[in-house]
């Protein structure tokens, strides 16, 4: 009886876990890293052969490219790659991207 008294009070973990994660400031941080995962799907398939989108930090996102060419084409790119990240993640979380030689 104490058991079934005990699953009523359970609830699921995404009722109360945005909240959490809000009080300990890591809800910011997960929505920033949405830009890391979303990269490839926001560049395409071509750019995503040539980068890798490592980390972002207070809303700069840091891409390896794989020779200057591209570092050239990119960073003429860059407001549009900007918007469409930001499209994708629903939020302007984006700021900048510092493209850097692998």
């Amino acid at each position: 009886m104490l058991r079934k008294a005990k699953l009523k009070k359970l609830k699921p973990l995404g009722n109360f876990l945005p909240d959490v994660l809000h009080k300990m400031g890591l809800a910011e941080r997960l929505i920033e890293q949405k830009a890391v995962m979303l990269w490839s799907k926001a560049v395409g398939k071509e750019i995503r052969k040539q980068t890798v989108a490592n980390r972002i930090e207070k809303g700069v996102l840091f891409v390896a490219v794989s020779n200057p060419v591209w570092m050239n084409e990119l960073t003429y790119l860059k407001s549009k790659i900007i918007k469409q990240l930001n499209d994708l993640i629903g939020a302007k979380v984006v700021k900048d991207i510092k493209f850097y030689l692998k």
